[in-house]
């Protein structure tokens, strides 16, 4: 990360990893336009915001945004539009909704959004068409319903369960058709 900040990089040529920082902002990277590897942002308890992020459009790899505590929301990854692997969103304490994803057109990989606590709707992801490997969504306790953002994802498999597991849709049409979406 410091050398990457260093070196004023555009694009990030391996996998860039955001751990365990002490920052509240990632505002040092405004810089970045693109990742060819993995980014990883994890296990950051002082993370409030994304918003350093604002000018990557694309990720060459796998995308993880797991076991930050204090993000709200995905605001600060507005311009990214492509992720080469999976899209994995997990365990985020008080990340309540997905806004912020508003260009991401396509995941190359499957699309994994579990454990989230706080997270009440799928929306913020309208230009969202293809998703490669399959969509899994379980035990996002507040994700009730407002899950209507992934209507016209074309998918190769899904899997979503709502509630507390009781609810559980395998077919992307089934489940949009369904009141309960």
């Amino acid at each position: 990360l410091e050398e990457a900040v260093a070196e004023r990089c555009a694009t990030i040529t391996g996998q860039l990893t955001i751990a365990n920082t002490q920052e509240s902002s990632l505002e040092q990277l405004s810089g970045v336009t693109s990742v060819e590897g993995p980014l990883f942002i994890a296990l950051n308890d002082n993370l409030e915001s994304l918003g350093g992020l604002s000018n990557i459009e694309s990720v060459g790899g796998e995308l993880h945004i797991t076991s930050n505590e204090a993000p709200s929301t995905l605001s600060g990854l507005s311009a990214l539009k492509t992720v080469s692997g999976g899209l994995h969103i997990e365990r985020n304490a008080a990340l309540g909704t997905l806004s912020g994803l508003s260009a991401l057109t396509s995941v190359s990989g499957g699309l994994h959004i579990e454990r989230n606590d706080a997270l009440s709707a799928l929306s913020g992801m309208p230009a969202l068409k293809s998703v490669s490997d399959g969509i899994h969504i379980e035990r996002n306790s507040d994700l009730e319903g407002g899950v209507r953002g992934l209507c016209g994802v074309a998918a190769d498999s899904v899997d979503i369960r709502l509630g507390r597991g009781n609810l559980r849709y395998t077919d992307l049409d089934a489940f949009c058709s369904d009141d309960y979406a």
